[in-house]
């Protein structure tokens, strides 16, 4: 899927270069950034590309600037100033500059007063490395909680989920169908993608793979692909992804998560998993870091109790929102700012 540009001006070479260097290395990142230090350098380049958003440095920027193209024009600012809405803070970590310039072009105006882009989504992983920890249970309950106030998908990366047993259907199109049109790079994906999805609830969800076998064949910038779909290219402001075993053969798919729940167990061989799941390598732009360093603030470890589970098993996903786990990913939700 090819990457928006961001067009950054900054005559602070080193900055200019160091910003660019630091997005375009990020496979996951959804903009790909062109550096110039000079304005005419930027001109000509608008001239026969496009660019979605203009980061402009302060020291760089005249008014006059803002009709060179249909781009949202961002201002680079040496002072902090909170409020000011189409300004973003130079002298922060470039992951948040990034960010902040993200949400800045999802809500300002276009053409007729329309959006230019959606509302940023808040992408939400649930992953353990121990089996047996409620994990899907809580995830589907944390969707449908989700959906009760925004739209809302599910993406369930399990080896063998059992939905078909549990919904008591059988599906046409699943996930398997949905990672060919990826891997195929079809230009038409989400319009072939999207009317896969089944619905519980007010959630959307897609049908999980039928084949165990052909998941662990997928490379991660092709899961990658997947998740931005949903992210850039749905109705969706929140996705949910229950990764499965994933992570352990690619722990580097959990960055594609703003915040990951972990349930856990206490047992003592449950904590010797989790603890050489945290010392895995994960390979970074700055060197390989284990799991624990990469992810450590994104991660929120739970503990389930099977006493919150539904009692019956007809229509088990349905009365999951309104189990004692329902109330317990609600309580997540509001924690945590979902």
């Amino acid at each position: 899927m090819k990457r928006q540009v961001l067009a950054l001006l900054d005559s602070e070479e080193g900055y200019a270069v160091s910003f660019m260097e630091y997005v375009n290395r990020q496979n996951r990142a959804p903009f790909e950034v062109r550096a110039f230090t000079e304005e005419g350098q930027l001109r000509e380049y608008l001239l026969r590309g496009r660019a979605e958003i203009l980061l402009i440095a302060d020291r760089d920027f005249r008014g006059e600037m803002t009709d060179w193209s249909s781009a949202c024009v961002i201002r680079l600012t040496e002072e902090n100033r909170a409020g000011d809405g189409m300004c973003v803070f130079k002298y922060q970590a470039a992951p948040d500059v990034l960010r902040e310039a993200m949400e800045i072009y999802g809500t300002a105006p276009g053409e007729g007063g329309t959006r230019i882009l959606k509302q940023r989504v808040r992408v939400t992983g649930v992953f353990s490395p121990v089996g047996r920890c409620m994990k899907t249970a809580f995830s589907m309950a944390l969707g449908q909680r989700l959906a009760e106030k925004k739209p809302t998908v599910l993406l369930n990366f399990e080896a063998c989920p059992g939905f078909d047993e549990i919904m008591h259907t059988e599906y046409g199109q699943t996930l398997s169908d949905a990672l060919y049109y990826i891997r195929a790079d079809e230009p038409r994906a989400p319009e072939r993608i999207l009317p896969m999805l089944q619905k519980i609830g007010s959630m959307d969800y897609l049908p999980p793979a039928s084949s165990p076998a052909e998941l662990c064949q997928i490379p991660g910038e092709d899961w990658d692909k997947l998740i931005s779909l949903f992210v850039r290219d749905s109705p969706y402001e929140a996705v949910v992804i229950d990764y499965g075993i994933l992570p352990l053969l690619d722990p580097s798919l959990l960055l594609d998560s703003d915040l990951i729940y972990m349930p856990q167990r206490t047992d003592y061989v449950a904590r010797a998993k989790v603890r050489s799941f945290f010392g895995r390598r994960i390979s970074h732009e700055e060197g390989a870091l284990t799991a624990g360093e990469r992810l450590g603030e994104r991660i929120r470890r739970i503990s389930i109790s099977e006493s919150s589970l539904p009692m019956s098993g007809d229509r088990w996903f349905e009365n999951l929102p309104y189990s004692g786990l329902g109330n317990f990913a609600e309580e997540c939700i509001a924690r945590d700012g979902l």
